[in-house]
Parts: structure tokens; sequence; C-alpha cells
């Protein structure tokens, strides 16, 4: 449970306990149902399965529906950047994990 004491009396800005309190009732009850068993790593590849996905479905309708492709393209072009992010974040959870795995043995 989040108590005010959670907050900084004086700014009202959360406190680290309270930070810890928030992302682990997050992880508890995540709005999306994410599995949070899996590793990070895994749980990022996931999601950029869904963002090629949807990508693609836009290019499918930038080929059927050309009136649109220039306003489409735009969408696509941002969603590849974050593709690339996010490729780039999965490389460095998988060497983070790999690290906490080499230290517990």
């Amino acid at each position: 449970m989040i108590m005010d004491w959670d907050r900084c009396a004086s700014c009202g800005h959360w406190t680290q306990k309270g930070l810890d309190k928030l992302a682990e009732n997050s992880k508890r009850h995540p709005i999306w149902d994410t599995d949070f068993s899996k590793p990070l790593s895994q749980i990022i590849e996931e999601t950029r399965t869904r963002i090629v996905n949807v990508r693609g479905t836009l290019h499918d309708i930038e080929a059927a529906c050309p009136g649109w492709k220039e306003r489409v393209e735009i969408v696509s072009g941002l969603l590849t950047c974050g593709l690339v992010t996010l490729h780039h974040l999965k490389g460095e959870m998988e060497k983070f994990e790999q690290q906490q795995k080499d230290r517990t043995g």
C-alpha cells in the first residue's frame, strides 16, 4: 500500500521508497497483462514483434491506398526508429541479465 509518507512533504515528489512500491505494484498488477515472470529482454523482443506486425499492416495500407501513402509512411518511419531503439535496449538488457546470472552462479 502506498502511503502519504512515500512522497516528500515539502515538494510532493515520490521518495525512493515510494517509487520502489509503485514499481513493485506495477509488476504485480500490470495494466496490459505483461508477464513479468519472463526476462525483460524477452518482453522487449515480443513487443518488437508486435510493432513489426503493425508496421507490416501499415505497409499494406500504403500499397493498397496510394493516396494515403505519404502520410502512412511517416508513421512507419517512426515505428522503424522505435524498433531500432528497442533492439539496442534489448541488447543492453541481455547483457545486464547475463551479468546478474554470472553473479548468482
